[in-house]
């Protein structure tokens, strides 16, 4: 699960390092056209938005990884949702 979670993480932010570079950098003759400022003004908030929306999902699979776990430990009922609980802290 922690290798899964990390390749899709390497491979999205890559992904979003590309597309914000060409996205944002000039092109020939692009200097300071009307058609830079609209691109650069557009596409940071698609780009951030997709960033966020990968960093919630991280965050939900991250929670996820150690709750998977629980189950399988031999303790009590009572303990297992002791557990799980301070787990589900980190939605706060």
């Amino acid at each position: 699960m922690v290798f899964g979670g990390l390749a899709v993480v390497l491979i999205f932010y890559v992904v979003f390092v590309i597309s914000y570079l060409v996205t944002l950098l000039p092109r020939d003759g692009d200097y300071l056209s009307k058609e830079l400022m609209k691109r650069q003004g557009e596409a940071p908030a698609r780009l951030t938005t997709a960033a966020a929306f990968m960093s919630v999902i991280t965050d939900i699979y991250i929670m996820f990884i150690p709750l998977h776990q629980v189950p399988q430990l031999g303790l009590s009922y009572k303990r297992k949702w002791g557990i799980s609980l301070i787990f589900l802290t980190g939605l706060v």
